[in-house]
C-alpha cells in the first residue's frame, strides 16, 4: 500500500525548504552556477524527491533506505547553506531562517526514520551502511502513518 507522500509533514517540509533554496540561489553568483549553487539546489530537491519516491516503494527496507538518503541529503544541506554564509551569499538572517526550517524538517524526519526502524525492527542506519540486514517480515510494507500526517492532525 502506498503512502501519499502529500499528507506527510516531513515531505511538506522538506517541499518548503527546497523552494527557499531555489529562490535563494537565484541571488548567488554566476560563477556559483555549477558549484555551490548547483549542489545546494541539488541536495535540497534529494530531500523531498527521496521521501516520494520512498512512499511508493513495495518493501519497508526499500522505503528505510531512501528516508536514509533523504535525511543524509538534509544534512548536506546543513552544511551547504552554512558554507554559503560563511563566504557571504548568504546574510546571517536568512541563514537563521532556513536553518530553523531545515532543523525542523530534519528533525521531524529523524523522528518518522526512528519510528519506522523500531516498527520494522531496523538497527540504526545499518541497512544503508550494510552492515546487519533485518527487515519486517514480507515484502509489501504496511502503512506507517504513526500520526504524522497533516490529514490526521
Amino acid at each position: 500500500m502506498n503512502i501519499n507522500y502529500k499528507n506527510l509533514e516531513i515531505w511538506q517540509l522538506s517541499y518548503k525548504f527546497m523552494v527557499e533554496i531555489y529562490d535563494l540561489t537565484r541571488s548567488f553568483p554566476t560563477y556559483e552556477e555549477n558549484n555551490m549553487s548547483s549542489q545546494l539546489r541539488r541536495a535540497s530537491l534529494s530531500v523531498p524527491v527521496n521521501i516520494a519516491e520512498g512512499s511508493a516503494s513495495p518493501s519497508n527496507r526499500d522505503f528505510f533506505k531512501f528516508l536514509c538518503i533523504a535525511y543524509k541529503s538534509a544534512k548536506e544541506c546543513e552544511c551547504l547553506i552554512l558554507a554559503a554564509r560563511d563566504v557571504g551569499y548568504v546574510k546571517p538572517e536568512k541563514h537563521a531562517e532556513l536553518s530553523a526550517l531545515l532543523d525542523h524538517a530534519a528533525a521531524k524526519l529523524y523522528k518518522y526514520l526512528k519510528r519506522v526502524e523500531e516498527i520494522c525492527g531496523f538497527h540504526g542506519f545499518e541497512y544503508n551502511q550494510g552492515y546487519k540486514r533485518r527487515y519486517c517480515s514480507g515484502t509489501t510494507r504496511p502503512p506507517i502513518d504513526m500520526g504524522l500526517t497533516t490529514e490526521n492532525r
